[in-house]
């Protein structure tokens, strides 16, 4: 059974157990003696991330197979967007003026939605290389 299914039997059984002994039904609530499990982080099952070094990201960009492939690439790299959020993204979520980019919607779930959070809807500034490339292009 997973750590978080055996979190959340406890909690509901020490709830009912607390309303047995506010009730008087029971003397104490014997959930309080339960020692809780301890979580076996997931973190460490994972894959360690890979961190591309700046050659590899060169690399990257240069062995993109479509203009378009490319942009993509840098967009992920030098704005450090979620991949839901930049599956969201739309041309209008891009302020040529101030070379940045809004982050409106995500792409989450097989659908597109609002960010979960406030913080989530933010402003990124887009490096020189990014505005040059996406304006030496012909994406419009």
């Amino acid at each position: 059974m997973a750590v978080a299914t055996l979190r959340k039997i406890l909690i509901s059984l020490g709830s009912i157990l607390t309303y047995a002994v506010r009730m008087r039904y029971i003397d104490f609530n014997p959930a309080r003696e339960v020692e809780k499990p301890k979580d076996q982080s997931l973190h460490a099952e994972k894959e360690e991330m890979i961190i591309l070094k700046p050659h590899e990201i060169r690399a990257l960009f240069d062995k993109a197979a479509k203009p378009k492939d490319k942009l993509l690439f840098m967009t992920a790299v030098l704005t450090g967007a979620r991949e839901g959020e930049l599956i969201g993204l739309q041309w209008g979520d891009v302020d040529w003026l101030n070379s940045q980019l809004h982050i409106r919607r995500t792409f989450n779930h097989g659908k597109f939605m609002e960010p979960k959070s406030k913080a989530s809807r933010r402003k990124i500034d887009l490096a020189p290389e990014l505005v040059h490339e996406s304006t030496s292009e012909s994406y419009l």
